[in-house]
């Protein structure tokens, strides 16, 4: 077993805690907005955080609820999973609503952005918890004169206790392909889904409530705006391979992602995109 109660997490990374009046609490680091913890009131930790995650200026945290944007992946010319979880955003409110708290990130084109995507935008990212709830909500504008494009997705990292006892339940009937052959389109028959090797499959509109089930713990997932999901664990030769994942750490997580991937967002100047994706302890 990992020891993985968060308590690795670089504490000279400049980031915000939030505390419901009801005692919910989650971290948000102003590096890439990206929530590293969330502990409901009435459990523990539902987030998975990488002890060995590299806390670099340019760097991706590895864990918790990466932001995604302008591009999922590698579906496009840009750099893997865009830049948007390598930046530092500015956060522009941090609001008490009696029970649910939130506080609002934002992030604009710099230089920095420009030399990547070459486009005026505001991305917004609204975190709330509350009643054993973690809502993320992300906002997209294009304040550019020309319309641009885009994929992301919220890069859930979970905390299991064991991989192989977990199910996801929700996605019979959903259409997917699995990320190493988009060509071939299956369509799940099962009603739970089971992790017993690696996984990395896109699910296409499958935006109804999820459900991640073990004997001992049931999380809801609820999704808005985005119409895809990813379920992502490298397993063991996966996790090898990734320098900043103990070798055991597959056991321990499981990515459930809010996506838009098969159609990806166009606006033109002035319009905003939303989507959110809410956990439900």
């Amino acid at each position: 077993m990992l020891t993985n109660q968060n308590q690795f997490i670089d504490q000279t990374m400049p980031k915000i805690k939030l505390t419901s009046s009801g005692g919910d609490q989650a971290d948000i680091h102003y590096h890439g907005a990206q929530v590293t913890s969330w502990i409901p009131a009435s459990g523990r930790e539902q987030l998975f955080m990488s002890p060995r995650t590299d806390f670099g200026t340019n760097a991706s945290i590895r864990g918790g609820i990466p932001v995604i944007f302008p591009q999922f992946c590698s579906e496009g010319p840009l750099i893997k999973h865009g830049f948007a979880r390598r930046m530092d955003w500015k956060c522009v409110e941090n609001k008490n609503q009696g029970e649910k708290i939130s506080a609002i990130f934002q992030l604009k084109e710099n230089p920095a952005t420009r030399q990547i995507w070459n486009y005026a935008f505001t991305a917004e990212l609204r975190v709330t918890i509350g009643n054993c709830m973690l809502e993320t909500a992300l906002a997209i504008t294009n304040t550019d004169d020309q319309p641009f494009t885009f994929t992301g997705a919220l890069h859930t990292y979970l905390r299991v206790d064991d991989i192989q006892q977990v199910t996801i339940e929700g996605l019979q009937e959903i259409s997917y392909y699995e990320s190493s052959n988009r060509q071939s389109r299956l369509v799940q028959t099962e009603k739970e889904l089971r992790l017993m090797s690696e996984i990395d499959r896109f699910y296409m509109n499958a935006a109804q409530p999820l459900s991640l089930c073990t004997h001992e713990r049931l999380l809801g997932i609820e999704m808005q705006g985005f119409k895809d999901v990813v379920i992502w664990n490298p397993w063991i030769e996966g996790t090898v391979a990734l320098t900043d994942l103990e070798p055991q750490a597959y056991r321990e997580m499981l990515c459930v992602e809010a996506a838009i991937i098969e159609d990806p967002v166009t606006l033109q100047p002035a319009q905003t995109w939303q989507g959110s994706q809410r956990l439900i302890a």
